[in-house]
């Protein structure tokens, strides 16, 4: 059912195929280390309309919340899911996390969430900061490898021209250019 959903989604970022999320679980699997799995495909009016990757360990004897060991990501959802449902579903999956949190005597849990093809802060990012989560910005940068790589360079060239990240220029300069 997960991977019926998955194809149903908006967008498919890759962290939440199956594949990606057993290997993660796998990967994370090791001597002496307790993991499980507690994933949800969430239903709404009795449709799969979200999935959501979560998952509990006790790890050299602490306890954490996480997805498949990274931090715990927002429930992705199906194509035309309504505004007010995404908004519902993501205040009961924070309260879902902090249940959790408190039945498992954690002092917090860690979230993060990437690129999901849409402008603005998520409703993930505003529920979280609604109830005082202290906030990291990360930039990541996606690329198209199919490019040719004097198509890729002037790509960075016309950001990093209009830009004030003069910082990167140097490093991604270099990266292109090995």
């Amino acid at each position: 059912m997960w991977g019926e959903t998955f194809r149903r989604l908006f967008y498919k970022p890759l962290a939440y195929t199956n594949r990606r999320l057993d290997y993660q679980f796998a990967y994370q699997q090791g001597p002496g280390e307790d993991w499980q799995d507690i994933s949800l495909i969430i239903y709404w009016g009795n449709k799969p309309i979200a999935i959501w990757p979560l998952s509990f360990s006790i790890k050299d004897g602490r306890r954490m919340l996480t997805s498949q060991g990274l931090p715990v990501w927002p429930p992705v959802f199906v194509e035309n899911c309504p505004s007010t449902s995404r908004k519902r579903i993501v205040k009961d999956c924070q309260n879902v996390a902090n249940a959790i949190s408190v039945d498992s005597q954690l002092n917090s849990w860690e979230s993060g969430e990437s690129f999901d093809e849409s402008l603005g802060m998520s409703d993930w990012h505003i529920e979280s900061m609604a109830r005082d989560a202290s906030c990291q910005l990360r930039h990541e940068m996606y690329l198209d490898l199919r490019q040719t790589m004097m198509n890729i360079k002037g790509i960075f060239e016309k950001v990093l021209i209009c830009s004030s990240y003069q910082a990167h220029e140097c490093r991604l300069s270099m990266c292109l250019t090995q």
